[in-house]
């Protein structure tokens, strides 16, 4: 079962709750006045290092101050706003500025509400002894800044004085009342006075003169007009509205009674058995919110919360790791019994393959050529895979048909095997048609020559003269056997766009087939 300790803080008293399962427990209470209460309490901190707690304030040192700031935004307002709350509260980090209103008119100034601690000597020792012990506080509260919540659910104005009181522990006959107001559901001002109760009709004149004397500040600051009255909400105890009620009111001012335990129920509030208190209220609906943003932030236990929030980060790591270490673990055995499977299959497919094996050996009887046949078969493959197919014979017969024509460039050759075929046109079907046998059918290389002119200078008459008289050359040589030609540096082909005169045409390209006998190789 989750559960928080809420450590309330007042004048002269730390007292300590449990909150757990929507229930409010007091636990302890320890004198701050007396060496032997901080020690107490150090003590009963010693094995409460895990646990989730929460420090609320409730003191009179908390002072208030409303603020007109020039209307800046981003680093500039922060920078502005820490001059000015260093000026009224010189100890970091109980310190705190909320944004009221906006002004209408003129520069439009921010108008500021600041709240602070002016005094910490009742607070650091506290704050020493939960350092010192590692104590992670999730936040440090004020009280004061939960009366708007407190009265939510009482129909009121817009700016109220709630007014509560309760019974004074350091001093007996003795009640302290707190007297805060609100503007707008914001905090504006808060301070506590102690009033004596050793007669009870002493009491209704004393508050009436303390609530004169807030009207009145509130007045000097033109936060309540002259002409306007003030209502004034009385959240108290049964006996203390039995004193109160049907007393003159103070001046300017309108009284709205409201019973504290009847209020306390409409929050649910719920405890063990314990006194209902501010301080016991306000501690149940501190945990009873969870997660609040924290209204001050002390550097020592700050430093603390990011040490023990590290280490719950590292404790994470350490747990994540472990379980990624067993999870790998589990999977390599899992694959290691597979391929233990997986082996023991393999072996008994082996053996059956073996097996077989020896008996398609028993059973086979050969009955194709005698081994000495299949190595000459063998050795007549070899020979025909070795013969060389480097073109050296075809390079030899194109350089001696180019030999005295160095005005021709050849830009691309290529060859390739024609098959066995004749050639219509070639020397030996003219030699057939003039009245020889018909020769016999043998294997032909075709090379095709591709390249251009060199220094052409638009005369296409000379680069012909110059291809057909290498066509004869080559028409001459025995071992050319046909030659075709593929294209003159007149060629024009249907897709060639003519923009300006043929002499102009600097390139004279031709290209030309000779087919040459295989027995050149």
């Amino acid at each position: 079962m989750n559960s928080e300790i809420i450590l309330c803080l007042s004048d002269s008293q730390l007292t300590v709750y449990r909150y757990a399962a929507h229930v409010i427990t007091w636990v302890n209470s320890y004198e701050l006045g007396a060496a032997e209460g901080l020690e107490g309490f150090a003590s009963w901190l010693e094995d409460k290092q895990g646990q989730s707690m929460a420090l609320l304030l409730d003191v009179s040192s908390e002072d208030y101050y409303e603020e007109q700031l020039p209307h800046v935004r981003g680093r500039d307002r922060e920078l502005l706003l820490s001059r000015k709350i260093a000026k009224f509260f010189p100890a970091e980090g109980f310190s705190q500025a909320t944004l009221s209103t906006r002004l209408a008119s003129g520069r439009r100034d921010d108008v500021y509400f600041l709240s602070g601690i002016t005094d910490c000597a009742t607070i650091d020792p506290l704050i020493d002894v939960l350092a010192d012990k590692h104590i992670a506080i999730r936040g440090v509260y004020s009280w004061p800044q939960f009366a708007a919540e407190l009265v939510g659910s009482i129909e009121h104005s817009d700016k109220v004085l709630l007014i509560t009181c309760d019974a004074d522990p350091s001093l007996d006959d003795r009640y302290i009342f707190r007297n805060t107001f609100v503007v707008n559901g914001k905090l504006y001002f808060s301070r506590k006075t102690s009033i004596a109760t050793a007669d009870a009709s002493d009491i209704p004149g004393s508050v009436r003169k303390e609530i004169d004397r807030t009207w009145q500040y509130l007045n000097n600051r033109r936060v309540v007009p002259a002409d306007s009255r003030m209502q004034v909400l009385m959240v108290l105890p049964r006996q203390m509205l039995t004193c109160l009620r049907g007393e003159p009111e103070a001046s300017h001012c309108d009284y709205i009674y409201a019973d504290v335990e009847e209020l306390a129920q409409q929050h649910g509030y719920s405890s063990d058995g314990g006194a209902l208190s501010s301080s016991s209220l306000g501690a149940f609906l501190l945990a009873k919110a969870g997660g609040r943003k924290t209204h001050y932030q002390p550097p020592r236990l700050g430093v603390i919360q990011r040490q023990l929030k590290i280490k719950r980060l590292l404790n994470v790591a350490c747990i994540v790791s472990i379980a990624l270490a067993l999870v790998y673990t589990a999977s390599n055995i899992v694959r290691g019994l597979e391929l233990v499977d997986n082996n023991v299959a393999l072996t008994t497919q082996t053996r059956l393959l073996e097996g077989e094996l020896k008996l398609l050996r028993e059973g086979f009887h050969y009955q194709g050529p005698a081994p000495q046949e299949m190595q000459d078969l063998v050795e007549l493959s070899n020979q025909i895979l070795q013969q060389s197919a480097l073109p050296a014979p075809v390079f030899a017969v194109i350089s001696e048909g180019l030999s005295g024509f160095e005005d021709l460039l050849l830009t691309d050759i290529e060859w390739r095997n024609a098959g066995f075929e004749a050639l219509s046109g070639t020397r030996q079907n003219r030699a057939a048609r003039q009245g020889g046998d018909a020769p016999q059918t043998e294997a032909l290389v075709v090379v095709s020559l591709r390249g251009e002119l060199t220094d052409f200078d638009g005369d296409f008459r000379y680069g012909i003269e110059r291809i057909q008289l290498l066509i004869s050359r080559f028409r001459a040589d025995e071992r050319v056997v046909a030659i075709t030609a593929k294209r003159l540096p007149l060629d024009i082909g249907p897709a060639f766009k003519i923009s300006r005169a043929l002499s102009d045409q600097r390139a004279a390209n031709f290209a030309i087939d000779v087919t040459l006998n295989g027995s050149v190789f």
